[in-house]
């Protein structure tokens, strides 16, 4: 068990002197208190709380399995030896490990390798303006704003790779606040001593002085304000009915250990019950370990080499079951969307509101993929699932190939009792020389052979079996082995990696579905708490950084289309490079050129896509965007220009007036 940093009971029974003063949330996020008492009237706590127990039991023969799989990649380490003899092999080939961190790069690689990883098609015309401000605004927030500014790709590599080895990954949308508390020091001027001097008239005179005093003061700042895509652990989310599918799924059930920091921060914004939490803490801390599906989270901490997934002092935390259903809750007959956050000990309702209140997309926050579906089942099935069989037989086989190694290298011989040796059995040793009467006929060594080479034939025929299944072979690997005839020529090796990314087009097909998703709930969050006069980082046409300013939130409203780029191609940094050139071989041709189809314009912009598809970040410094293609500023672009002391070419086609009004 944990001992807990805090001393959360003492705070409770001090009844908590100090709060949090000015930081309440907006009235959209308090709870809606009418809501709170009709549910409370139905017991609506024990409710959610029975099912979270009820689903646990359900699927617990699939995290057993999940047990035994995450057994498969996640072990590195041999148990005891168990084989047939004493001494026996008992090793664990890592193949699923190896596979599945294949497929989890060549899947990172085609959602963050595209710049930009997506495009906005406006579904009505007036859309379309909104689109060139919220398309670069959505990229910046994906790349630096989102989680703390701290980017979005830790929580895409963990998704990847739970989408990979479990079959599911899952990621949720959320906006939140973090703030700090502490005491700061600060500077402040008090009258010091007057100094005395003799004006012009031979009188004295004082002269008041300051002096600069530094004092404590207790400080609480606002250290964050924005989005964050968090990546669920599977344990951690129960889908009821829905196939899957958790828009569709009658109750999403999202289990979360909050710290009582998290809870009174909530209270004192009134988003959570300040009551309810004095009972959530008065109940007593939660532990991870001791819960339903803590099994799989204290598996991964031995695996990792620590015997507890909870640190010997930690932070004191409190389950909450963060649910959204669909339930009458008027008595009208029609279901209504509803968020509803439970204490699973003291079943306490700690929050209540409507999903289109707090989304007005009306979308639940999560997205699910799935790696293969099996129809009806709530979870998919994941690469190392599909493996486990073969590679537990890779095992077996190699483990079998090395007994019989051993058996056939370390000798072993009978001897003649009647010889002057004692009636023992002699363990056989290099340098020692041993007396009988006849060396050659009293001791025979029997000649066993090489009989390895069936173990050997069955491991390359059980890889050839998982190359077909999972469609990676050597070449994904970046290995060019004997067996590889084809990719002895350019056009034999093109043609190959085409094909194998056939297979991998599907997986990442359904990958994309989720990651759609992601960006829609991202962007319907933005449109509706993105706060008037942000500001954020954009590239100019010529490389360089400006910072673009969202006057108000009608800027980026509106209908769009999410369009992805990604591909199996696009996760081939080799074919990206082919392309890249093949485009700036098409911009280069005299004809086309003499013609006017390929113009300046055209020219850079292949070149820029060449220079990106090999890394450079800075290509700026070797092309120059052609001068009679010049960027066709707004005022307000104009303005940040100036104002950062960048020159500006004046043209008459600017919005002059417009650049002086906004001056």
């Amino acid at each position: 068990m944990s001992q807990s940093l805090d001393n959360d009971q003492e705070v409770l029974q001090g009844r908590r002197r100090k709060k949090l003063k000015g930081v309440d949330a907006s009235l959209r996020d308090q709870v809606v208190s009418d809501l709170v008492n009709t549910l409370e009237d139905e017991d609506f706590g024990q409710q959610v709380v029975e099912a979270w127990h009820v689903e646990n039991s359900h699927r617990q023969p699939w995290l057993e399995r999940q047990q035994t799989y995450l057994q498969n990649w996640d072990n590195f380490i041999p148990n005891n030896s168990e084989g047939a003899f004493e001494g026996s092999s008992d090793l664990h080939l890592p193949v699923a490990f190896t596979v599945a961190k294949t497929f989890h790069a060549r899947m990172m690689q085609a959602i963050l390798g595209v710049d930009p990883p997506f495009s906005l098609r406006p579904r009505r015309a007036d859309s379309e303006d909104a689109a060139r401000m919220l398309e670069p605004f959505l990229n910046y927030t994906l790349k630096e704003w989102v989680n703390d500014r701290k980017g979005i790709d830790e929580a895409i590599d963990t998704w990847i790779w739970d989408f990979v080895t479990t079959g599911v990954g899952i990621m949720k949308t959320s906006w939140d606040v973090k703030f700090d508390k502490f005491v700061d020091v600060v500077e402040r001027e008090e009258e010091g001593v007057s100094q005395e001097t003799i004006d012009e008239n031979g009188n004295s005179v004082f002269i008041p002085t300051t002096r600069t005093v530094e004092e404590e003061v207790e400080k609480t700042i606002e250290r964050f304000r924005g989005p964050f895509v968090d990546h669920i652990r599977p344990e951690d989310f129960i889908l009821v009915n829905g196939e899957g599918d958790p828009d569709r799924a009658d109750m999403v059930l999202h289990r979360q250990f909050l710290t009582a920091s998290e809870l009174w921060t909530l209270a004192d914004r009134k988003i959570f019950r300040e009551d309810v939490v004095r009972k959530v803490i008065d109940a007593g801390e939660n532990h991870e370990s001791t819960s339903l599906a803590g099994d799989i989270k204290q598996q991964r901490a031995q695996n990792a080499g620590m015997t507890d997934n909870e640190q010997t002092t930690d932070h004191a935390r409190y389950e909450i079951l963060e649910t959204y259903v669909s339930k009458d809750v008027d008595g009208s007959g029609i279901n209504t969307e509803i968020i509803v956050w439970v204490h699973t000990q003291t079943k306490e309702i700690l929050k209540a509101t409507y999903l289109r209140r707090v989304n007005k997309a009306g979308k639940r926050p999560f997205a699910k993929a799935d790696f293969y579906r099996r129809p009806g089942e709530q979870y998919g099935m994941g690469l190392i699932e599909i493996l486990h069989p073969l590679t537990t037989e890779m095992d077996a086989m190699h483990n079998m190939r090395i007994d019989w190694g051993m058996i056939g290298t370390m000798p072993f011989g009978f001897y003649r009792p009647s010889s002057n040796i004692d009636p023992e059995t002699l363990d056989l040793k290099p340098g020692a020389l041993i007396p009988v009467d006849d060396p050659q006929n009293d001791v025979f060594f029997p000649n066993l052979g090489n009989r390895t080479a069936f173990g050997v034939q069955e491991e390359q025929a059980l890889q050839t079996m998982i190359e077909r299944l999972t469609g990676i072979s050597d070449l994904a690997l970046g290995v060019l082995s004997s067996e590889q005839g084809v990719a002895r020529t350019a056009t034999g090796a093109r043609a190959l990696i085409s094909e194998s990314n056939t297979n991998l087009n599907v997986i990442l097909r359904r990958l994309n579905f989720s990651w759609r998703r992601v960006l829609e709930n991202l962007m319907h969050m933005l449109q509706q708490r993105t706060p008037p006069g942000f500001e954020f980082r954009v590239t100019g046409e010529d490389g360089n950084s400006y910072f673009s300013r969202i006057n108000e939130r009608g800027e980026i409203q509106g209908d769009f289309d999410i369009m992805l780029s990604e591909n199996s191609a696009n996760s081939n940094k080799q074919i990206q490079q082919e392309k890249a050139q093949q485009i700036l071989s098409l911009t280069s041709n005299p004809l086309d050129i003499q013609l006017g189809i390929v113009g300046p314009g055209n020219r850079f912009e292949a070149a820029k896509n060449f220079l990106q598809s090999f890394d450079v970040e800075d290509w700026s410094r070797y092309i120059t965007k052609p001068q009679n293609h010049t960027e066709q500023m707004s005022p307000e672009e104009e303005f940040n220009r100036v104002a950062r002391g960048i020159e500006v070419d004046v043209g008459p086609r600017m919005d002059h007036q417009g650049f002086l009004d906004f001056w």
